[in-house]
């Protein structure tokens, strides 16, 4: 192993890479680097599910349905995490279920983390340009993609860049409480915009009769909103009191916190456009809205601050997998370590700048999220109720069941409503 080693910063990818120990996170931080991992521009959509589920009633209940399945979930991967010490997602994977299935994770996550990191930086640049637009005037509209790409390079080399430096997550908690601030600002201009209306009045729908296949397709959509599973273990192994009355308070008040934000939005969007609702919410908004224009601002350096949070766990999760291939390949390389970030970063922006179009690749891939949040946690809680149940052995079991098929139902509606 290299003695080129920056000292300045802890590795906290696997038991075999780790150097020493990482710097603690509070439990206050980790609340917002969770936060942060989950809220983006997936509470856009939450109008347009609401929508989608026939309404307010039946999306509240479905939505309160998942926050506790999710919130059980966090518990049962920070439960198999202390077994033996796993620091990132796919070492609790390994540990409950073998070498095998964690590789598979691991793919998946190089594969998940690399397509939302994308998709990220698509979303900052499409929600930047309205405020471009406004900054530069008449020069912007000359040549907009040419602005739009030159604002994004900027914007992600200055800004979202130097937050991937780090060896350590904990670093995360000032831009995840940042980015919720942000996201805080669009809520409340949503519901600004209800009663002090900007746009056309919209009439009220009348009553339809909600159908299971409505109710069914919107859990996915629900459901992705809440994925921070990949995140919370390095969170969980890096913070100050790490047990389990301070892991199940921070996964409770930042699903709380989701919640909130997730619930507020999708009322007062849904009730301000009912049936001609966009899946953007800020789209069905005129153009000319100076505070739409900066809450679509505040999504962009939202989105930008959610970014490394998923960039560290995919490479994670790649260091993992260069390590099985390459026998001199060492994440505390400096040099290794700082290439493949860069490398990482470099190609994301390149493909978020030139390509047009990645949705009929990325979508798909999303839904490999309701793997992680239900299905992975429920192979590992049949895992722990077979080796270490003991009497609640059998009730475990039933509830792993449970958890591992509502995973690969929302796994597999996802990429059927793509395909099918």
């Amino acid at each position: 192993m290299s003695d080129s080693i920056d000292p300045e910063f802890a590795v906290v990818y696997s038991d075999e890479l780790t150097v020493k120990e990482p710097l603690k996170t509070h439990t206050f931080a980790a609340i917002f680097i969770v936060l942060n991992a989950a809220l983006g521009a997936a509470m856009l959509n939450f109008p347009k599910a609401f929508q989608l589920a026939g309404g307010l009633l039946p999306a509240i209940c479905i939505e309160l349905a998942i926050v506790f399945i999710v919130f059980g979930s966090l518990v049962i991967l920070g439960i198999c995490s202390d077994l033996r010490g796993a620091k990132v997602y796919q070492d609790v994977v390994r540990t409950m279920c073998g070498n095998a299935i964690a590789f598979t994770t691991e793919v998946i996550i190089v594969i998940y983390s690399f397509a939302t990191c994308v998709t990220y930086l698509i979303i900052a640049a499409d929600q930047g340009k309205s405020m471009t637009h406004l900054i530069l005037g008449e020069a912007f509209e000359k040549n907009p993609l040419l602005w739009r790409r030159l604002v994004t390079a900027a914007l992600g080399i200055f800004i979202v860049l130097p937050m991937c430096i780090s060896r350590n997550i904990s670093y995360l908690s000032i831009p995840g409480m940042l980015s919720f601030l942000g996201n805080t600002y669009v809520v409340i201009i949503v519901i600004i915009r209800y009663f002090y209306k900007g746009h056309e009045e919209v009439p009220i729908p009348e009553h339809q009769d909600v159908t299971i296949y409505q109710l069914l397709n919107v859990i996915p959509t629900i459901s992705f909103g809440y994925q921070c599973h990949v995140s919370a273990i390095p969170v969980y192994s890096s913070m100050k009191n790490r047990n389990m009355y301070h892991w199940a308070l921070v996964s409770a008040i930042a699903v709380f916190l989701c919640f909130s934000v997730y619930t507020s939005i999708g009322i007062f969007g849904y009730l301000s456009f009912f049936e001609t609702v966009q899946s953007d919410i800020l789209v069905t908004y005129p153009d000319d809205d100076i505070l739409i224009t900066i809450a679509r601002t505040m999504v962009m350096f939202s989105v930008m601050a959610s970014y490394p949070v998923i960039h560290f766990c995919g490479r994670a999760a790649l260091f993992s997998v260069m390590v099985n291939f390459f026998e001199k390949y060492s994440p505390t390389n400096a040099l290794c370590y700082y290439s493949t970030t860069i490398l990482w970063f470099a190609t994301t922006l390149g493909l978020a700048l030139f390509v047009d179009r990645l949705e009929p690749v990325i979508k798909p891939i999303g839904s490999f999220a309701a793997l992680f949040v239900f299905g992975y946690p429920g192979l590992c809680l049949l895992m722990y109720a077979l080796n270490h149940g003991g009497g609640k052995s059998y009730l475990l079991a039933i509830l792993s069941v449970f958890y591992i098929g509502f995973g690969v139902f929302c796994f597999g509606n996802g990429i059927a409503s793509e395909f099918l």
